[in-house]
């Protein structure tokens, strides 16, 4: 295609994608930009040199003040890291997105990996992504104050003055550095709402330090009045995003407005916070539970949001609807069967950016235990889980009562939000998670059927996650495509067409075709239609008894349309893989992977690092390490079916079919489907 000819079909894709999103979403776009390009916000919000304090402004705080040493006490295998992360602060050093340490220079607006220095202009004037400087949510991250909540919990722990003095000397180093509206820390209202999380967080940990003066915590109050300031004004935004961006000003401005006094912009705060925050969560959260964002990292996040908020109300007596609590029960819910209980780790599924905001224990990044735990007992005063670190964060929200509440000590169990198009298939120590849904929001990932199975703790297949939103490698879009999760492609093409770096055209639709559960028997059907202008349906097929999986992948194929098929398995879980013709070994669980196909197949093993991108894979945000890589390859001009057994014993082919539990599954070319 002519370069042209690329752009006018761009174009006419970019119209025929933009009323998906939806109007008043466009429209409140539009109009940002507008505001941007007119200097609209250096009027309304312009940038100054210095901070002006309001004597007169006091500010409260809703969260809980543990005692001292109580966390040591009940945690205390807990206690050399939270004072080892503690004393890497004082060396100063920043825990960049939950996973690497880096020295971080006190000026807040350089980049850590880059070293790129952005000027201090007004935030309006400061573009996101740059080549030269590299991914803007490096220099963000430091600004997000996570250090704040590792300097109280190391404050608690120990009663060291040094940890709060730090916390201190480090606020002050950013107001310094960071005059209201100047700068790229002002630049995203969704930044400043972590910062304004973790700011009065502070004011109910540190209240009874003796370096918490009263100069200091009135300069922290001023500092949230422009906060919140900064976040009403260019709120626009995040509301046309849809998505946690809005949902986080939200409950910032409502948090604002019930924490300062003497602030006469705070009633208007509270009132705006609290209905907009009610209305996002009924848009952006379905009854199964399902969010807004097709990602279980957004889906914590906004849970993170609606914790916050949710102690705000109960704090300051204010009402909450029942149906609110209802959506965010069933989200809870959804994020509960869809773990590997073992490790309290999720699938890597959809857009991560390596948020934890309001992290309060020492439970990996990876894990989802404390916001479900620490939700489940606000929501219905019950545990979801037995005791453990994640239990922390119990303490530090309610108190040592919490601890000693009901524990359910539930098992997941197979699940279908169908709203949302999430289907959990459990076995016994084995789990699938494979999605089936028509985009009805914004794609995330192009990852229609995708399947990540866990066995044993182990994620056998596994999601190849995001990395960043801005590389020079382009390793992160190579993680949003078809290519970089465990389904099929067509003609090396991804499932949907990509405009831009946060927007997909022609988005996927799909159909269920069976979900069903009988005994230890459980078997899931669908299809999607992404590669309709390819000739091709792709239908998968799932079946498992005793932790023993079939996948069956038919590619249902005009007559007259010839296609390179691609169907790849990114075998996760750091463990062994021994070939052995079509078959693969791992002694660590003594399971095959056994592989078939009804026409010639090209079976290669990618093994980690020796293809790039294909065989990347990233957990944390900024990282990536290798992963080996199944991929099954054939050229075919009628309907064709892959078949991949994960069993206790290598399967075999035999008369055109493969015989497992009793069921025969055939081999043989599939009929065409002329209606396609």
């Amino acid at each position: 295609m002519k370069p042209n000819s690329l752009r006018f079909s761009n174009f006419f894709l970019l119209i025929k994608t933009l009323p998906k999103i939806g109007i008043r979403y466009l429209l409140l776009n539009v109009f940002y930009r507008i505001k941007i390009k007119i200097g609209w916000f250096k009027i309304i919000l312009p940038s100054r040199s210095c901070w002006v304090i309001n004597p007169s402004l006091k500010i409260y705080s809703p969260f809980h003040n543990p005692k001292k040493f109580l966390l040591a006490k009940l945690f205390p295998d807990e206690t050399s890291g939270v004072l080892e992360a503690g004393q890497k602060i004082l060396q100063g050093e920043v825990l960049y997105f939950s996973d690497r340490w880096l020295k971080h220079e006190e000026k807040w607006h350089v980049h850590p990996i880059s070293k790129k220095r952005v000027e201090p202009l007004h935030w309006s004037e400061i573009v996101d992504f740059e080549a030269e400087r590299g991914d803007v949510k490096w220099i963000w991250e430091a600004s997000r104050f996570d250090w704040v909540y590792q300097l109280g919990r190391a404050w608690t722990y120990s009663n060291d003055e040094t940890f709060a003095d730090k916390f201190w000397l480090l606020f002050e180093s950013w107001c310094t550095h960071n005059p209201p509206n100047t700068g790229i820390n002002w630049k995203c209202g969704q930044e400043c709402s972590f910062r304004l999380f973790a700011l009065i967080w502070a004011v109910s940990i540190f209240a009874d330090s003796k370096t918490s003066s009263t100069s200091r915590i009135l300069q922290l109050a001023n500092i949230v009045y422009e906060l919140s300031n900064r976040i009403e004004g260019g709120m626009q935004y995040a509301l046309s995003q849809k998505n946690n961006h809005g949902l986080s000003e939200a409950v910032a401005l409502y948090l604002a407005g019930n924490c300062l006094q003497g602030c006469s912009d705070a009633k208007r705060w509270k009132a705006k916070g609290k209905k907009l925050f009610i209305r996002q969560i009924l848009e952006q959260f379905d009854e199964d539970g399902s969010y807004i964002q097709n990602s279980f990292n957004y889906t914590r996040l906004a849970l993170r949001d609606s914790l916050i908020f949710l102690i705000c109300c109960n704090y300051f007596g204010d009402y909450v609807p029942p149906k609110i609590k209802d959506r965010l029960n069933s989200a809870i819910n959804l994020l509960f069967n869809s773990q590997d209980l073992n490790t309290g780790f999720l699938p890597n599924y959809g857009a991560n950016d390596g948020a934890n905001i309001f992290s309060l224990s020492g439970s990996n990044y990876l894990d989802y235990r404390p916001i479900i735990q620490s939700l489940s007992y606000l929501l219905n005063q019950s545990l979801a889980y037995s005791l453990g670190k994640h239990d922390e964060e119990l303490i530090w929200l309610f108190g040592e009562k919490a601890i000693s509440a009901k524990r359910l000590q539930l098992e997941p169990v197979s699940l279908a939000a169908s709203n949302g198009g999430y289907y959990i298939l459990r076995s016994l120590q084995s789990f699938v998670m494979v999605r089936c849904h028509t985009h009805r929001e914004r794609p995330g990932h192009a990852d229609m059927l995708h399947v990540d199975m866990w066995l044993k703790g182990y994620n056998i297949f596994s999601d190849g996650g995001t990395f960043s939103y801005y590389d020079k490698h382009h390793i992160g879009d190579f993680l949003k495509s078809t290519h970089a999760h465990n389904t099929v492609t067509v003609n090396n093409q991804s499932q949907m067409k990509k405009l831009s770096k946060f927007l997909w055209a022609d988005w996927t639709t799909s159909r269920l075709i069976d979900f069903k559960i009988s005994g230890k028997y459980i078997n899931f059907s669908g299809e999607h239609f992404s590669y309709r202008d390819h000739g091709v349906i792709h239908q998968r097929s799932i079946y498992s008894y005793r932790d023993e999986w079939i996948f069956v992948d038919d590619i249902i194929v005009r007559h007259s349309h010839s296609n390179d098929i691609d169907l790849r398995w990114h075998l996760g879980g750091g463990i062994q893989w021994l070939k052995n013709d079509k078959r693969f070994y791992s002694p660590e669980l003594d399971i095959y992977i056994s592989t078939f196909c009804s026409v010639k197949l090209n079976c290669i093993f990618l093994e980690g690092g020796t293809y790039y991108p294909e065989t990347c894979q990233s957990f944390f945000y900024g990282e990536f390490h290798p992963v080996n890589v199944l991929k099954m390859s054939c050229h075919a001009n009628r309907s064709i079916r892959f078949l991949t057994g994960i069993t206790n014993r290598p399967l075999k082919e035999k008369a055109n079919s493969v015989h497992w539990n009793s069921i025969d599954f055939s081999l043989v070319h599939l009929p065409s489907r002329n209606e396609l």
